[in-house]
């Protein structure tokens, strides 16, 4: 049986990828398969054959049994596709589903061109802002027709009841563990009591994560492509946007300590004032507060998984262990969330409604 995240199963993934690749999709001969070291969360594999690339995900069971996610990213990427924009699209099974179980959900979709980034700078902030207002245009102008996905952290129309943080707390501190993050748990604790409250109004057909490692670039710089679209829903603009930022303005430095680049983030909201959805005057000024707001929703969740390690997929390379990743990465985005409280009031004020 196989586990999530990061467990060792008996039969070797990679050997289980080639048998669905093969006889599940009907692919073949497979010339080239490689497991991506890249994605937080699904097991992804590319796959060449007959001179064609392609990408096998296995889903984290958090996505459900049912195929849902599969069934939206293919009818969303159908629009997209008729827009124009560059996305990639589901090829169904050889059964004639969208979708393979074998020992857990698979998914295959063609491979698009161009690299993933992890440098953040003005520039690819309002290339991946621009490029997402183009989708959240085209997704406005044809809604695709999506269906409810399961309730989980990652489906929410914005951050989680601030009480949660009480309520881990409460939950772990009797735990072997929780010395280590009582510090990262308290500052969460005290940076979320002190958020004002957001009331968005605009809504739009929504990506649902757009962090800058699911845009794809040219050698030139240009967005040729957006991957990722397991959470593809209905929602606020205000958060997609506030979640797009938290990523591409958010600078990664040592011990993964993450600083606000106030550039980057005014950059992007330019951007997407050029390109996008129109939000309302408040929205606009409130960007900062609720970028800080989902900066704190994540730290939460990856201290939540500091304890339970059962979402987040071990980046074996750079962590020692999945809780030592969870730890860091969680302590990082109160970092970049305390830096957002305290620039708040500069950057509204530099961003024309």
């Amino acid at each position: 049986m196989l586990t999530e995240p990061g467990s060792e199963p008996a039969m070797k993934i990679e050997d289980i990828a080639r048998r669905v690749a093969e006889v599940e999709f009907g692919l073949g001969p497979l010339t080239e398969i490689r497991r991506l070291p890249t994605g937080r969360v699904n097991r992804t594999f590319f796959i060449r054959a007959a001179g064609d690339g392609f990408a096998l995900q296995r889903l984290h069971p958090v996505f459900g049994p049912d195929g849902v996610v599969v069934e939206n990213v293919a009818a969303a990427t159908k629009c997209l596709a008729a827009a124009g924009l560059p996305v990639p699209r589901v090829k169904p099974a050889v059964s004639g589903t969208l979708w393979a179980e074998v020992e857990g959900l698979w998914r295959l979709m063609t491979w698009l061109p161009g690299k993933s980034v992890s440098r953040r700078s003005p520039e690819a902030g309002a290339e991946a802002a621009r490029f997402l207002g183009l989708v959240h245009q085209a997704l406005a102008a044809s809604p695709p027709t999506l269906k409810p996905l399961p309730s989980a952290e990652h489906n929410r129309d914005g951050p989680a009841p601030a009480h949660l943080w009480d309520e881990l707390i409460g939950k772990r501190a009797g735990d072997s563990k929780f010395s280590l993050a009582a510090s990262a748990l308290g500052r969460g604790r005290s940076l979320v009591q002190g958020l004002a409250s957001i009331h968005p109004v605009t809504r739009g057909v929504l990506h649902g994560d757009p962090k800058l490692e699911n845009f794809l670039f040219d050698d030139s710089g240009c967005v040729v492509g957006l991957v990722d679209l397991d959470t593809v829903r209905a929602g606020f603009l205000v958060w997609e946007m506030a979640d797009g930022l938290k990523s591409w303005a958010g600078v990664r430095g040592p011990e993964d300590k993450l600083a606000l680049d106030g550039d980057i983030f005014l950059a992007a909201v330019d951007s997407y004032h050029s390109h996008g959805l129109a939000l309302t005057a408040d929205e606009w000024g409130q960007l900062p507060m609720a970028a800080q707001a989902l900066a704190l929703d994540l730290a939460r969740r990856y201290l939540t998984d500091y304890f339970e390690e059962s979402y987040f997929a071990w980046d074996r390379d750079h962590y020692h262990s999945l809780a030592e990743q969870n730890l860091r990465r969680g302590t990082g985005l109160l970092d970049l969330a305390e830096e957002l409280a305290e620039q708040e009031t500069r950057l509204s004020a530099r961003i024309k409604p």
